[in-house]
C-alpha cells in the first residue's frame, strides 16, 4: 500500500515519489504546494554553523508538580543546539534526566517524553478507568495550533500545511467509511451464503 500511495500522489503531483522515504515526500509536496501559492521556489536555508534556539513556550501546559515546575523552566532557558545534519542535538543534562510522574520514570527525548518500560501490565483500581486515546494529527495539530513555521517560508507554509493536514484527515475519515461499508458488505454475504 505504500508503493500504491506513491503512485497516487505522484500522478497527483506530477513526479516520482516511489523511491523517497516519507520526510522526503512530505518535503517534496509542501515545496511543490508552496510554489503554486506563491510562485516562488524556496531552498533550504544554511544555517551557522554554531546555530541554537530556545523551546517556545505554548502556554498551553501546566504543571502541579514543583519538580516539573522546575524541569520545565530548565528547558524553557536551554539553548538547544542544532547538528550539521539538521538534526537537533540533546543537551547533556536533559539526556541523563530520569523524569519522573507519578512513580512511572520517563526519558526525555527532542519529541517529548519516552517511557522507560520494555513493558508493562496495568490493572485499574476500581475506582479507576483505563483507556486509549489516539488523538488524530497529534503532532501536525500542534504545528498549526502553535503557529510553527520555518522562518524561511513563514504563514505560507501553515496555509499549506493546514490544507494538506485537512486532506489527511478527511481521507482517512473515508477510509474508515469504506473499511465499515466493506465489513458490513461481508457480513451480508455471509448471511447470503449460509
Amino acid at each position: 500500500k505504500e508503493i500504491v500511495l506513491r503512485e497516487t500522489m505522484g500522478a497527483q503531483y506530477g513526479m516520482d515519489l516511489r523511491s523517497k522515504s516519507d520526510a522526503q515526500i512530505a518535503e517534496t509536496v509542501i515545496k511543490s504546494e508552496l510554489y503554486k501559492k506563491t510562485r516562488k521556489n524556496y531552498k533550504k536555508p544554511l544555517l551557522p554553523k554554531d546555530f541554537s534556539f530556545k523551546y517556545k513556550d505554548p502556554e498551553i501546559v501546566n504543571f502541579k508538580s514543583e519538580y516539573l515546575k522546575g524541569l520545565f523552566e530548565r528547558i524553557l532557558k536551554t539553548r538547544f543546539k542544532v547538528g550539521s545534519n539538521g538534526s537537533v542535538l540533546m543537551p547533556e543534562w536533559l539526556k541523563n534526566e530520569k523524569v519522573m510522574v507519578d512513580g512511572v520514570r520517563y526519558q526525555m527525548g527532542i519529541g517529548g517524553l519516552h517511557s522507560c518500560e520494555k513493558s508493562q501490565y496495568v490493572v485499574p483500581n476500581d475506582d479507576e478507568l483505563l483507556f486509549e486515546q489516539d488523538v488524530a494529527s497529534y503532532y501536525p495539530n500542534i504545528i498549526m495550533q502553535q503557529g510553527l513555521a520555518p522562518d524561511s517560508l513563514g504563514k505560507p507554509f501553515l496555509d499549506v500545511y493546514e490544507t494538506i493536514v485537512e486532506r489527511r484527515l478527511a481521507s482517512k475519515k473515508r477510509a474508515q467509511e469504506i473499511a465499515k461499508e466493506i465489513a458490513a458488505l461481508k457480513f451480508k454475504l455471509a448471511k447470503l451464503t449460509v
